[in-house]
């Protein structure tokens, strides 16, 4: 899976626990409530000595979506109290909501008691929750202060530190609001004391993006490197999911190698709702390489959405090298599921080797996999052709 898709939206946890109370809303066909404009858990639980109680009273209340929602508050004003004892509970739930309400209760603690939060994900070991974790001290630090968030990364060593360095840059993109414009700074000489993975370059990027658009199209560029192609779709990702149009702007004044590469993450936030509109910007490209590299990459993930579209639309490209490769692609991707959309391609590929290609996977299909004699017969006349 390209990982633009794994960190558009930086994951479920991630985003959110309003994100959550929204999902479980819509899944249930009930429209989710007004968001409140002040936190309710002072004044919810303000005369509660045992928030134990409340929180096994809670998990009784019948309406599934508001039980998630007051268990979030509960976890909050727990942590004000007792942060491990909140924690401890929400770790009872065990999946993803469970995940979520203890995400909440780390938070709330990272940002009352930034020491203690960092002290007790400093010792935890290895887990499959240890990422949310981490996620949520960062977001919390961060909230407070990305400069602080960053201090305390010191204090932490191993898997520990790796998943906070990964939660921070997750932190800074849920919350791009966070970064002032010393921040900025900060982060960036932050990045370059590091030896990040392309995720960590990737989400900081993006980040950056939402803040300061022009600037992160100049730190990626200014990267080498598998860093460099990183950082370059974090922020072009980061402003077409905002912008789509001063995207298309911004990689139409690049001249250089980077021109494609920004193009196709372009086109990655647009295929899937707008194809033709995509395949329309690919075309208009003037080099006729970047043209059909670019029709390739729309084409790839449209023939994988709606292949009978996509190979109407393909079969109404003017005949020439473009249609050629881009059919020549499109017909290996239709072989296993679609073979009719194979041969309806065939007979438009004018290619020499586009053809000896695909007929040669139909003679084969024909011949052993799906035997019909008649077809295999054409399709072996056809390669024999001069």
């Amino acid at each position: 899976m390209p990982m633009w898709i794994r960190l558009a939206f930086v994951g479920f946890v991630g985003v959110g626990f309003g994100v959550l109370v929204g999902w479980l809303a819509f899944k249930d066909g009930t429209p989710p409530a007004t968001p409140r404009e002040t936190p309710p858990s002072a004044d919810l639980y303000a005369d509660v000595e045992d928030f134990h109680s409340t929180w096994l009273d809670t998990l009784d209340e019948p309406d599934f979506r508001l039980a998630v929602e007051r268990l979030g508050d509960v976890a909050r004003a727990w942590a004000g109290e007792d942060p491990l004892a909140a924690i401890r509970a929400a770790a009872d739930g065990g999946n993803l909501i469970g995940v979520a309400i203890q995400g909440e209760a780390l938070g709330a603690w990272s940002e009352a008691d930034s020491t203690g939060a960092t002290a007790w994900l400093s010792q935890q070991e290895p887990s499959p929750n240890l990422p949310h974790q981490a996620f949520a001290v960062m977001a919390g630090l961060v909230n407070d202060s990305v400069a602080g968030a960053i201090s305390q990364l010191e204090a932490m060593s191993g898997a520990v530190r790796g998943h906070a360095e990964q939660g921070l840059a997750q932190a800074l993109l849920a919350s791009p609001g966070a970064f002032g414009n010393g921040d900025i700074d900060l982060v960036i000489d932050w990045h370059s004391a590091l030896e990040p993975d392309n995720d960590l370059t990737m989400m900081l990027s993006m980040a950056l993006a939402k803040r300061e658009p022009e600037r992160a199209l100049a730190w990626a560029r200014s990267l080498t490197g598998d860093a460099r192609r990183a950082a370059l779709q974090g922020a072009v990702l980061g402003i077409a999911t905002d912008d789509r149009e001063r995207a298309k702007q911004l990689v139409m004044g690049m001249d250089d190698p980077d021109r494609v590469e920004a193009a196709k993450t372009v086109l990655h936030t647009e295929v899937d709702d707008e194809p033709r509109t995509a395949l329309a910007w690919a075309l208009s490209f003037e080099s006729e390489s970047e043209r059909i590299e670019l029709a390739k990459s729309v084409f790839y993930s449209w023939c994988r959405e709606d292949p009978d579209a996509a190979a109407d639309e393909l079969l109404n490209l003017s005949a020439g090298l473009m249609r050629d490769e881009v059919a020549t692609l499109a017909a290996l991707s239709f072989l296993v599921e679609r073979v009719d959309l194979v041969e309806r391609l065939f007979e438009v590929i004018g290619s020499q080797e586009g053809r000896r290609m695909v007929g040669t996977l139909l003679h084969e299909r024909f011949n052993r996999i799906d035997p019909d004699p008649e077809k295999a017969a054409y399709y072996r006349d056809e390669l024999n052709k001069p």
